[in-house]
């Protein structure tokens, strides 16, 4: 009877260190997936910043001072003074435009006459084409950050300024407004249909 009880308690222990050993085989793939999201933003990153070494193991932060030296710093923001041939630099301007119907009329794409070159040409129809698919990425990637609101209204500080980044990397020329208004309209009025 003693080798029986000794028996069972050997088999609970085996199967105390197996479950065990599952535990930690769930942890090792946890921290072996984070360590490769990291390692691929590091490599985005890197890439970004032309890093001539793209391991993190063996970046040296003495090699980052040069680095960031020669680093060109980032041109200003575009503003009426840098670009005076934008035309709807604040959302009034636009709007007293389209009051005035025989200038508005002459324009094919009047409701989105104000998305603009950096020489105030009103974009060509292929390209606003283009502009609406990475306005529609933009949203799709707040609906995979869980950030994607019921209503524009209600985007979130950080939403904004995530959706800004996308669509104003991809689409530098929204960049020539006041406090990125026309980007916001354009989301503003096209996101309920996608929503």
């Amino acid at each position: 009877m003693y080798l029986q009880g000794a028996y069972m308690h050997e088999n609970s222990q085996i199967l105390a260190l197996q479950e065990h050993c599952k535990v930690l085989e769930q942890q090792v793939l946890k921290l072996t997936t984070e360590c490769d999201t990291v390692k691929a933003m590091f490599q985005q990153l890197a890439n970004a910043v032309h890093l001539p070494h793209t391991d993190p193991l063996k970046l040296k932060p003495a090699s980052l001072n040069p680095l960031l030296m020669t680093t060109n710093a980032p041109s200003p923001c575009p503003n009426s003074e840098t670009h005076p041939d934008v035309r709807f630099w604040h959302q009034e301007d636009f709007l007293n435009w389209l009051d005035k119907a025989a200038e508005a009329e002459l324009t094919s794409c009047r409701k989105l006459a104000y998305l603009e070159d950096e020489n105030g040409n009103t974009l060509p129809e292929s390209m606003v084409k283009g502009v609406w698919k990475v306005i529609r990425s933009g949203y799709c990637e707040l609906m995979k950050w869980g950030l994607a609101p019921k209503s524009w209204g209600k985007l979130c500080t950080t939403g904004r300024g995530n959706f800004h980044s996308i669509v104003e990397n991809a689409c530098p020329f929204f960049k020539l407004a006041n406090d990125g208004w026309k980007l916001d309209h354009l989301a503003g009025t096209s996101y309920p249909a996608w929503r």
